[in-house]
Order: structure tokens, then sequence, then C-alpha cells
């Protein structure tokens, strides 16, 4: 099999496996192939099965070197914060730049901004540990534990969903290349 009908597959797997995630919030999933490969490996497998010509990102640490190579790779232009259709946080802190991603519109909810943070370690937590999630695809309540993503990241996604259906969708991915989403319509806690 040619290396591209393969990388087509491997984003149809990853694509497959994101929007289980996004149908099932704070479960923790193992991104396909990707035990044991670096998170800079897992993040652009990640990227390459969502972004596409059409799709604007900017990347919050200001890295040169893996901005040019999410443009190459993808095809996505680089923007400002404010217009992005994908926010980059990698180091598990958007610095505030989450209050200022796009929400969407009322009668164009949908267009609000993914933001994919990459942070330490995505566990299963408990009412004592994690970050308490309840809406839809869950039952009752769950709670994982995001390790390396901070409180007042929590603080400012709770205000930016707090008018659903606008808001923001969440993409975690930790350095294990395990995969966690909190879509904008599941409500979050606090920890």
């Amino acid at each position: 099999m040619s290396s591209s009908v393969q990388d087509c597959l491997d984003n149809h797997t990853c694509f497959r496996l994101l929007l289980q995630a996004m149908s099932r919030p704070g479960k923790i999933f193992q991104m396909p192939d990707a035990v044991g490969t670096t998170f800079i490996t897992g993040l652009m497998r990640l990227l390459d099965s969502i972004l596409d010509q059409q799709s604007s990102f900017h990347l919050i640490n200001n890295n040169a070197e893996l901005q040019h190579k999410i443009k190459k790779t993808t095809g996505a232009r680089f923007t400002e914060a404010a217009s992005a259709d994908f926010l980059f946080a990698l180091s598990g802190n958007s610095q505030g730049k989450i209050m200022v991603a796009k929400r969407g519109r009322p009668d164009l909810p949908n267009d609000g901004a993914t933001i994919v943070f990459g942070v330490e370690c995505l566990t299963d937590g408990s009412e004592e540990t994690g970050i308490k999630l309840t809406g839809p695809g869950i039952k009752d309540a769950i709670y994982p534990h995001i390790e390396g993503w901070g409180n007042e990241e929590l603080e400012q996604l709770q205000t930016v969903n707090a008018e659903f259906p606008l808001g923001v969708d969440c993409i975690f991915l930790d350095q294990r290349n395990r995969l966690m989403c909190i879509p904008r319509s599941t409500r979050c806690g606090g920890r």
C-alpha cells in the first residue's frame, strides 16, 4: 500500500476517533497507532485529520518551526486568535486567548473555534480529583483528571461556553497521545 493511501486511512481512523471522543465527552481514547510515538507525531496525525486548505489556525506559543510544519502538512493558513477556526495551546495554557476565540453566532453557532490543548496526562478521575462534566453523551456525570491544565483555563472555558449553543469545543491531547474532548454542549463544574 502506498504511503499516501496509508496516510489517508490513518486520517480517516483518527477523524472517526475524534468524532467518538466528541460524542462521549470526558472519555479518554488512545490515538490509533500512536503508542510509543512522540507527542508531536500524535499531534500532527490529529491536525492532519481536522485541518485542510479552508481552515485557519493560531499557534499560541509562537513556535515558527511547528507553525511552518502545520501549514506545510495540512495546507491550513495561520491567522490571529480572534479569527482562527482552531487554536493550539500546546503547553496547556491559552494565555487568555480562549476569551477572544470565535464563539459562533446565533444564526451560525457551529462557527465557534476549536481549541486543542496539549497537556501532561489525561486520566479517569473522581469527584475529589477530576473536573465534573455533565450534558449530552454523559450518563449522570464524569470526572476526568487533566494534569497540566490550570483552573484559570477551566474558569475561562465555563465563561465562553455559558451561552450554549455558542461557545468553543476543546480537544485535549496528552504526552502519551491519549485524546479527550469537551464540546461546547458539555457543562463543566469545578475541581
